[in-house]
């Protein structure tokens, strides 16, 4: 395959990208995501083509999870994560399935993660369960909130999620008592770019290394008329393959319609998809099994991998590797 470079010449800059998503109020969460699910009316599904468990990509963290569920785990990850300029997001909610009379979708994880660690932070601590709760848990909700906030709002860290918008839409109406979900600053969404990527020489090997088509401006000694006009059929059937390729290239990645969603992105990107088994699971239990904290670390971990193969150049803070 071509070099990560090659790719990034197709997408458009991330400091126009992440400008546009400065900042978002509960209101503008709430338009986005009607807007959102309008679209997704008309998206496609997709099934990774791979069934095998070891041909889906398998990359935890270097330096693995940390559930986030006390102060003093959530002062913890703040103070590996302030300073970092890159952390990807992504989140978990119970999905009322085969209850019509259920409550709305109640997020019960929040997903952030380095290029070297995931912090699963622990919704459920948040929830408000009686009017006479103990001091002590008072004050983990209170640290967890403040650490969340700290990283939703702090410009110089640079959010990255995938279709995130109806996320914080879920997050903000879970959680009405608090404040850390209404507003997020530094916000880069995938989804504006992943047209884009299917037009990526890094992604379509045979236009990035197939020969020029171009000819000589006058034949060869001895070439006649005939074999003239033969050449420029040649010539012309060749150009008519490539543009055939390049076009059955581009539906993969229809211009129209809703997210593609993170699995494909991560098989045109990395050559394998991510597995979405887990996608609908108890999230709400604890402990969460393994598959669920590899699932749920995955899925923010690999934000940070499509970052930096998108956009090599803009590499994390020197801190992010003592994280």
């Amino acid at each position: 395959a071509s070099s990560s470079s090659s790719s990034s010449s197709s997408v458009s800059p991330l400091s126009s990208l992440v400008a546009s998503y400065c900042v978002l109020t509960k209101d503008e969460v709430d338009l986005l995501s009607k807007r959102s699910k309008a679209e997704s009316l008309s998206s496609f599904s997709y099934k990774p083509p791979l069934a095998c468990p070891s041909m889906y990509i398998k990359a935890p963290p270097p330096k693995g999870v940390l559930m986030v569920d006390t102060a003093q785990k959530a002062t913890q990850a703040w103070s590996e994560m302030k300073g970092l300029k890159f952390v990807g997001i992504d989140s978990e909610y119970m999905v009322s399935l085969f209850d019509a009379k259920a409550i709305k979708n109640q997020a019960v994880l929040l997903q952030i993660s380095s290029c070297v660690r995931c912090y699963l932070f622990d919704l459920m601590q948040l929830r408000t369960t009686t009017t006479h709760e103990d001091q002590h848990r008072k004050q983990h909700q209170q640290q967890i909130q403040h650490v969340i906030e700290q990283i939703f709002t702090d410009p110089n860290i640079i959010k990255i999620g995938y279709s995130f918008c109806g996320d914080l839409s879920v997050l903000a109406r879970s959680f009405p008592h608090t404040t850390c979900f209404t507003r997020i600053n530094s916000f880069l969404d995938i989804t504006q770019v992943e047209r884009h990527i299917a037009l990526s020489p890094l992604n379509n090997p045979s236009s990035a290394t197939s020969p020029s088509l171009s000819s000589p401006s006058s034949p060869p000694s001895g070439e006649g008329e005939g074999e003239k006009k033969k050449n420029k059929k040649n010539k012309k059937n060749k150009k008519k393959k490539k543009k055939s390729k390049e076009q059955e290239h581009c539906m993969a990645f229809p211009t129209k319609g809703g997210p593609v969603g993170l699995s494909k992105v991560c098989h045109f990107l990395f050559g394998k998809p991510i597995s979405k088994d887990m996608q609908v699971s108890n999230w709400s239990r604890r402990p969460l099994l393994p598959a669920q904290i590899e699932y749920a670390a995955l899925d923010a971990f690999i934000l940070v991998k499509i970052k930096d193969r998108l956009w090599p150049s803009c590499s994390s803070s020197s801190s992010s590797s003592s994280s």
